[in-house]
């Protein structure tokens, strides 16, 4: 049998319990929510781009309507063409940023509270490969990029 997210043993371990910079957290392995949400983050990522350029104050000064539209209609092109298994996708994944949703992903499935913000309060140098090695364990995240 082909290996990769076909491998549901593989993609569906039991969560860890972390405890970061003194708060408890529970790495959860990804399930298919969180693949859709990964996708939908990586091919909105031109379109953010677009609209951060157009609503900053530069931007408002300076972008005209058929401008504007002509932004957002190549960002939305661009982020067609982009998914996990894409150049660009991974390399938006292996991000700071990306490291940040995927994790956030991981761990507000089991507290809602949880945000991006405190995602990259709590994971620093000193412990990001520990918890990225547990979100590896319970989700087979690298098979699933890879497509072993």
């Amino acid at each position: 049998m082909e290996q990769g997210i076909t491998n549901i043993k593989q993609a569906s371990g039991a969560p860890e319990k972390l405890i970061l910079k003194g708060r408890n957290v529970t790495v959860s392995p990804l399930g298919v929510a969180e693949l859709v949400a990964m996708e939908s983050w990586i091919s909105e990522a031109p379109l953010r781009r677009a609209m951060s350029i157009i609503n900053s104050e530069t931007g408002r000064l300076s972008v005209t309507e058929e401008n504007r539209d002509k932004l957002v209609y190549e960002a939305v092109k661009e982020g067609a063409a982009l998914n996990m298994k894409s150049e660009e996708g991974q390399a938006m994944l292996e991000s700071l940023s990306g490291v940040r949703f995927v994790l956030w992903l991981s761990m507000v499935k089991t507290d809602k509270s949880l945000t991006q913000e405190d995602v990259f309060d709590l994971v620093d140098l000193d412990n990001l490969k520990t918890v990225s090695e547990a979100l590896d364990r319970v989700s087979g995240l690298k098979e699933i990029a890879s497509g072993e």
